[in-house]
Formats: structure tokens, C-alpha cells, sequence
């Protein structure tokens, strides 16, 4: 569904409720937040974690159609050693989140292995440096992720894999004015990237969002329910 359609539909269910005006600018800031909402929702929303339980009851991994709905945010980078000086990655400018880092090397007997890098937190990293028996090594990698890179131990030049899941897009819808009328311009105008399923969540939430800034509650409750259902 193109943002144009978007657009028409959201304007058109605020106009049927309650004969509001939201600008397109409201409207792309709603998307865009109502977006990012699915992708929390999708990826594993932290508020949803409890004691014993240490993942929220829908995250990434558990099925198939969370890994399909976040599949044009999936970004998978070769990494070379050149690129990995002294064990740093550095993070991407469209960076969101981490879904595996995994070094590569050579065995004499048993020739390319891969070797899941383990995610640490940084008050582990001391013991483990310092222990015998849970020290790195190259068959053990372990890494601490920072604000702009990404720490690996044994801390040396490696080649590897990286995947993520950058950010989605802001949805944008641009138009020119001519008269009084507001015309719809594709050139500079950005889609919603989700799948067409997902994209009728987005709107449902975005509306939630709409509905609460013009002060309808018809709005809001409608959407919610559609929201809460999938529908």
C-alpha cells in the first residue's frame, strides 16, 4: 500500500468520525511513531519481560512470520580483516539492532568453521578475560556492544559475518500546492516498507495516535480494538 492510500484512508476515517483536518505532517510523524511501535511490538518489547522468563511473549525468533515481517530491515555485511582491526566492528549508520555476529576461520582438520560470537554484558567482561577456563579464544568468541562499535574478544583482526535490522524508513507523503488543493507528488514521497498486513496494524495505531491529538475518543477506541484484534 502506497503512502498516497495511506493518506486518503486515514483522512478519510478522522473526516467520517469526526470531521477533523490532520496535516500530512501529523500524519507521516503518526506513521512513523506507529512504525516504530510494530517494530518494538515485533522485535520484543523489554517491557514485557519477567523474572525467570527472559524473553516478552512475541519476539524475534519465535516464528517464522515475525522473521517475514521483519525481513526489509534485515541488513547481513561480510566482514574482512581490514575491516576489524584490534576486534572492533563498527556499527552502521542505519544500525538498530543485533541479530547475530559470527567469526570465521580455518581448522587444519576440519577446514572453514564458524563461531558464534556470545553478547556480554560489560561487568562479565573482566572475569572473563582474567579466567582459565572461560577465556575467548577463537573457537569462543565474546563481544560487549557499545555506542558506536562493537568490542569482539580476543581482541584481533577477523573475518565474519554481521547481520542487523536497521531502522524502517519515516514514511513521507510530499505534495505541491496549487491553489487550495494539496496534489500528491511520488517524487520525494516514501512508502511504508512493511508488508501490506503489517502496514494495516501501522495505520490502526497510527489512528490511536491521531484520534488522541483531535480529542475523539470514537477515534481512539475503534482503533485500538481493530489494533488489539489484527484486524
Amino acid at each position: 500500500m502506497g503512502i498516497n492510500e495511506v493518506h486518503d484512508y486515514v483522512q478519510f476515517f478522522l473526516k467520517k468520525e469526526n470531521g477533523g483536518y490532520v496535516s500530512h505532517e501529523e500524519i507521516d510523524k503518526a506513521l512513523d511513531m506507529a512504525s516504530m511501535n510494530k517494530f518494538t511490538e515485533l522485535f520484543g518489547n523489554v517491557k514485557q519481560y519477567q523474572p525467570g522468563r527472559p524473553v516478552p511473549s512475541v519476539s524475534y525468533g519465535i516464528s517464522i512470520r515475525i522473521h517475514e515481517d521483519l525481513r526489509k530491515f534485515k541488513v547481513k555485511s561480510v566482514l574482512g580483516t581490514g575491516a576489524t582491526a584490534n576486534g572492533v566492528v563498527a556499527l552502521p549508520s542505519d544500525y538498530f539492532h543485533i541479530v547475530n555476529l559470527i567469526l570465521t576461520y580455518s581448522d587444519a582438520t576440519n577446514g572453514q568453521q564458524y563461531a558464534p560470537v556470545k553478547i556480554i554484558n560489560e561487568n562479565e567482561l573482566a572475569q572473563r578475560l582474567d579466567s582459565q577456563i572461560l577465556k575467548p579464544t577463537q573457537e569462543r568468541p565474546i563481544c560487549v556492544i557499545g555506542a558506536s562499535s562493537i568490542q569482539v574478544y580476543p581482541s584481533v583482526a577477523f573475518a565474519g559475518e554481521f547481520s542487523y535490522l536497521r531502522r524502517p524508513a519515516k514514511p513521507k507523503y510530499n505534495y505541491t500546492v496549487s491553489g487550495r488543493q494539496q496534489i500528491f507528488n511520488p517524487t520525494g514521497s516514501q512508502d511504508l516498507e512493511w508488508p501490506d498486513d503489517c502496514t494495516a496494524d501501522i495505520i490502526n495505531k497510527a489512528l490511536v495516535i491521531l484520534g488522541a491529538r483531535v480529542n475523539d475518543e470514537t477515534v481512539v477506541a475503534i482503533s485500538q480494538a481493530k489494533d488489539q484484534a489484527g484486524a
